[in-house]
């Protein structure tokens, strides 16, 4: 036991018990002999460092509000420089930075853990993992990893079922999306059939009128021809009744 720790040791005998209960006091900062190997143990993952990623971070929330109120208790003086943040913080959720922070002293520090969990068993918390982790942080990490995966492959199947589920809708909306453009080609292509067929018969009948306008000014240009010749015919008419005429009064004087 060192005592640069500041170690506040009650030893309370129960009577009926028979054995001794070793107290930290709340208001004892511990600071310097408190990185036990069992913490650095702790921060050891199978794959190497133990890290302490947002969904961890998330799960232990309730861990981290323990926490705070273990720092609250404490004199200013008491709390570990690297929890200072964390103290002085008046937010109703520690940002994931000061969060880590927090978790990382739970780790390192078994008298501070000790006391959270202490808060932790009052407090009617039933979360066995979070348990695990105020026993043991090596254990409840390796459990809350689990859990995070597990939860993470459960998102990953709900989004892939989401995603198939998006994928049968629009891909039915873009079969519906085909099917009226294809209407609407359809469409088009009859509209158009239409007026050129229209525009056809119009031509059709603007030819027929054009042939029968030609055959109407013929016919005027003959009548016309003819009124033109009407003065000649007249006149050659005249003149030949005129010498029929003439040659009749001869022949009456000639004749005995």
């Amino acid at each position: 036991m060192s005592t640069s720790s500041y170690r506040f040791v009650m030893l309370c005998l129960a009577h009926h018990w028979g054995y001794g209960v070793e107290v930290w006091h709340c208001g004892i900062a511990c600071q310097d002999d408190e990185r036990q190997n069992s913490a650095k143990v702790a921060r050891q993952a199978p794959g190497g460092d133990m890290t302490l990623d947002k969904d961890t971070i998330a799960v232990l929330r309730p861990v981290v509000e323990y926490a705070r109120s273990e720092l609250s208790d404490m004199e200013p003086d008491d709390v570990p420089v690297g929890l200072r943040k964390a103290a002085k913080s008046s937010a109703r959720t520690l940002p994931p930075p000061i969060a880590r922070s927090v978790v990382r002293e739970l780790i390192d520090s078994e008298r501070f853990r000790s006391a959270v969990r202490d808060r932790f068993d009052s407090g009617g918390t039933t979360d066995a993992d979070l348990a695990a982790f105020l026993d043991d942080p090596q254990i409840g990490l390796e459990r809350i990893a689990s859990r995070v995966d597990a939860s993470n492959d459960r998102k990953a199947e709900n989004d892939l079922a989401t995603a198939n589920r998006k994928i049968v809708l629009l891909t039915g909306q873009l079969e519906e999306a085909k099917a009226r453009m294809r209407a609407a080609r359809a469409d088009h292509l009859d509209a158009l059939g239409a007026a050129r067929n229209s525009v056809s018969e119009g031509h059709q009948r603007a030819e027929a009128r054009n042939t029968e306008l030609r055959k109407v000014v013929s016919a005027q240009t003959s009548e016309i021809d003819d009124l033109n010749r009407y003065p000649l015919l007249f006149e050659a008419t005249c003149y030949i009744h005129g010498h029929e005429d003439h040659h009749h009064a001869h022949q009456s004087v000639s004749t005995p």
